[in-house]
């Protein structure tokens, strides 16, 4: 061989003599927790939007041989409860080099508005060769060699994902056929093919500082043979998130190491880069430099959340006036889509749909909004709110809303009320659950601080599944759906 690392990839890749001989294990990465659907099909279309990522990963750098991959992975919702997506990698792990592709399809049961069960298949195909350029002449006249080149599998994985609230646990079997590498030959007993292996993660997200802050432990564990060793192994780590923009990560592997990752979310493209390092008492840990892992995304459909020229994300139309506003808003929108004229916040347009429609709609044009005689079951979408985008802060200029909220409890000293949250659609569906009941709690947090009985209160957050006009666009649609509304529950 050519180094001492060659002699122990062949060792342990190729042990001809033994009854098996076993190839490197499934892709391994650092940065799953950005995209789950690195080691499980169930996740494919989770983000609620069209996703690329591209990912490179060196292991064990200064080792020659050290596993090598490269990634591309592809994925999107093609229905509310589906979707799609595909993978094209390269691994070369020592003497042996595997080129693959594979496409997905994930199918979501909603149990309820806080629990979803999804299921994810992928089938594809595998090629294997042989790296002849890093092997002595020896070694090239080893026949078992010439076999394994070019050799053609079927592969596939299965998984599945169950979800409450931020909870979240999963598996997935990333070998589901049974990928030899050659058939048995007639002169040994020894058959070449990869290691089973089986993926079982457990997360839960704790949404802190009004939605702002995220943190999320998870333990995965890979359980079956390995290369290496022959035990399963358990990562643990603790990912923050700050404003879904920014993210660090801490990571420990049993019997092997420590890693590091941060990246940054930017308009439509994401950017991560993770460090491992091997302990010292690993078999690795003296004689690698440790292990470098690249990331880039590019997101099709990602609102990005952090505009600055944006600085606070309008919940209504401001043209609401009172009065089961669900249904005003409909009406609402149905006129002026007829008169040809755009909605908007500011005075100027406002003016405009004044002149332009000849409905009658009522801007809210004074400081107080009008609520009628409070009868259970009505729905009022509060006017004049306003929240910093893509998080649960209540933005300056909304405490006349407010303020005009809490009178109107004050008045009503018997009104029990639900703050219901409602978002657009733009995202994660997860997420934007999260983002709506944060901000429906901010509304009662404030309200509660203005004195209202708490027992008065419930808050509860309905994400994107109940909108009121079409998301397909900004003024007319996703602006209308982005609201707080207040909901009777008991006027006695």
């Amino acid at each position: 061989m050519k180094s001492l690392a060659y002699s122990l990839f062949i060792v342990t890749l190729l042990s001809l003599t033994a009854t098996f001989s076993y190839a490197q294990e499934t892709s391994l990465f650092t940065q799953y927790t950005q995209n789950k659907y690195f080691y499980n099909p169930a996740y494919a279309g989770y983000h609620g939007y069209a996703v690329g990522h591209l990912v490179y990963r060196k292991q064990w750098a200064g080792f020659d041989g050290a596993p090598e991959t490269m990634l591309f992975s592809f994925q999107s919702p093609v229905a509310k409860t589906m979707g799609v997506g595909g993978r094209i990698f390269r691994d070369n792990t020592g003497v042996v080099s595997r080129t693959g592709a594979q496409v997905s399809y994930a199918y979501g049961v909603n149990i309820d508005d806080n629990q979803q069960l999804h299921f994810g298949i992928s089938v594809g195909t595998l090629v294997n060769s042989v790296r002849w350029d890093i092997l002595s002449s020896n070694d090239q006249q080893d026949q078992t060699l010439y076999r394994l080149n070019n050799s053609f599998v079927l592969d596939g994985a299965f998984g599945a994902f169950y979800r409450l609230k931020g909870l979240e646990v999963s598996f997935a079997f990333p070998q589901l056929f049974n990928r030899s590498l050659r058939e048995q030959s007639t002169s040994s007993n020894s058959v070449f093919r990869y290691i089973n292996q089986s993926v079982a993660a457990v997360s839960y997200r704790f949404d802190l500082m009004q939605g702002n802050l995220s943190l999320t432990p998870m333990l995965l564990h890979r359980f079956g043979a390995f290369a290496i060793q022959k035990t399963g192994q358990f990562d643990m780590s603790l990912t923050a998130e700050w404003q879904e923009k920014y993210w660090v990560s801490l990571m420990n592997r049993t019997d092997y190491g420590s890693a590091v990752n941060a990246g940054i979310h930017f308009k439509q493209f994401s950017f991560g880069y993770a460090y491992e390092f091997a302990s010292s008492s690993s078999l690795i840990g003296n004689v690698s430099n440790g292990s470098h892992e690249i990331l880039m995304s590019y997101h099709v459909g990602r609102k990005d959340k952090n505009k600055k020229k944006k600085e606070v994300e309008p919940q209504d139309n401001q043209l609401i006036a009172k009065a089961d506003s669900t249904q005003t808003i409909k009406e609402e929108v149905a006129k002026l889509d007829t008169a040809g004229t755009k909605t908007a916040t500011d005075s100027a347009a406002l003016a405009k749909v004044e002149e332009k429609v000849e409905e009658k709609v009522e801007p809210v044009k004074s400081d107080a909004q009008v609520f009628d005689k409070p009868e259970a079951g009505k729905k009022y979408t509060v006017s004049g709110l306003f929240f910093t985008t893509g998080s649960a802060k209540i933005a300056e200029g909304s405490n006349t809303a407010l303020d005009n909220l809490a009178d109107f409890l004050q008045k009503n000293p018997t009104l029990k009320v639900e703050i219901g949250g409602h978002t657009d659609n733009v995202g994660n569906a997860a997420t934007n659950q999260r983002l709506s009941e944060n901000r429906a709690k901010a509304v009662v947090d404030y309200l509660a601080s203005k004195g209202i009985d708490a027992k008065r209160l419930l808050f509860k957050g309905y994400g994107d599944k109940e909108p009121v006009a079409t998301n397909d666009d900004e003024k007319d649609g996703r602006e209308l759906n982005r609201r707080i509304e207040m909901k009777v529950l008991d006027n006695k």
